[in-house]
């Protein structure tokens, strides 16, 4: 029935389900709850929902409660309502723009990381580099044998290309993108 009624309103080909909450604060409401991917220095896979009741008003505290009772197990079956194609328009445009939050937030804690870790990887490489070339210059001072200068210059170069490689690769996260994709479109209603 969901998947007829899905193609008749020519509404996306999403899950659906309607389900009751017994301390919803508005009578019924919708959500859609979707994956969004997140790449950068972190990157996560993530549940995220947007509700809005009858009025189109946004309903996000309903998320975190419809997220509650499905961790506890306590949602019943609600009844079967067709959800309006203007509904499903706002739900998704709450969703893009609850996508662009979670951006510019993504965004500025990715900066963050990456600008830490830089600074942990030139202090822990420039670490090891000082200690190997005060080595070399103990064993230029003391030894005449070549093969040991050798070995520690080639440390020296090895660590600074390794730090490099390091450096690039942070780098290239921090390019950052942040998609969704839906799961299900819920009807939530008031279980009295």
């Amino acid at each position: 029935a969901a998947v007829r009624d899905a193609a008749e309103a020519l509404q996306p080909a999403w899950r659906r389900g309607s389900v009751r909450i017994p301390d919803l604060p508005v009578p019924r409401a919708t959500a859609l709850l979707s994956i969004v991917e997140i790449t950068g220095a972190d990157p996560a896979r993530e549940l995220v929902g947007v509700a809005v009741d009858g009025q189109h008003l946004d309903q996000q505290p309903i998320i975190d409660m419809l997220l509650r009772h499905v961790a506890l197990g306590s949602l019943t079956d609600g009844r079967e309502v067709a959800i309006p194609a203007d509904t499903v328009t706002v739900l998704e445009g709450r969703m893009h723009d609850r996508r662009h939050e979670i951006e510019e937030e993504r965004r500025r804690t990715n900066e963050a990381q990456i600008t830490a870790r830089q600074e942990t990887l030139k202090n822990t490489f420039g670490h090891k580099i000082r200690k190997a070339a005060s080595t070399l210059e103990t064993v230029r001072a003391t030894s005449r044998s070549t093969s040991i200068e050798r070995l520690y210059q080639g440390r020296i170069t090895n660590l600074e290309a390794r730090l490099e490689v390091e450096l690039q690769n942070l780098s290239s996260k921090r390019e950052l993108t942040v998609s969704w994709e839906p799961v299900a479109i819920i009807d939530v209603e008031r279980a009295d």
